[in-house]
């Protein structure tokens, strides 16, 4: 397995917990060199999305789009492109159902839109469905439980 697609599926993962934390509130959260994921706080304004919430070691970072735009936004481009990290997008305010979209500074195409910021429509992620954050959504959803629960998914 490639470390690109590797990358992919913890950002799949991180997206999930965002969503499912936060779906109708934008949140930011970063992959870390480890290969684990950390969430961040609430996106007030697009200049927020790094500073002071993305720690300096992160290898990609990865936020929510709760209106289902799947497109990268000026900011979301200009973000990225200022810190030199892949950044990662979920669209839409059901994990199980997000668009998972990808944006690589440098390499992913960009258009200009009607105000002359760039833009772009990132490329669509496939990744290894997340199912440890399905299930642990499930179990916060459906039965008000901890994903660490012992009785799991019984009643």
């Amino acid at each position: 397995m490639s470390e690109a697609v590797h990358l992919d599926d913890i950002a799949a993962a991180l997206l999930m917990r965002i969503i499912a934390q936060s779906p109708e509130s934008e949140l930011v959260g970063a992959v870390l060199p480890n290969g684990t994921y950390q969430l961040g706080d609430s996106i007030v304004s697009g200049k927020r999305h790094v500073t002071g919430m993305v720690p300096g070691n992160s290898i990609a970072t990865a936020h929510n789009h709760p209106g289902g735009n799947p497109d990268f936004s000026a900011d979301d481009v200009e973000n990225a492109d200022q810190i030199q990290r892949t950044a990662y997008l979920g669209a839409g305010q059901n994990p199980a159902l997000a668009e998972l979209r990808r944006y690589d500074p440098g390499f992913t195409e960009t258009y200009r839109g009607q105000d002359g910021k760039k833009r772009s429509h990132g490329e669509a992620v496939l990744a290894q469905f997340p199912m440890d954050e399905f299930r642990a959504y499930l179990m916060r959803k459906l039965l008000d439980r901890a994903a660490d629960d012992p009785r799991g998914l019984m009643r």
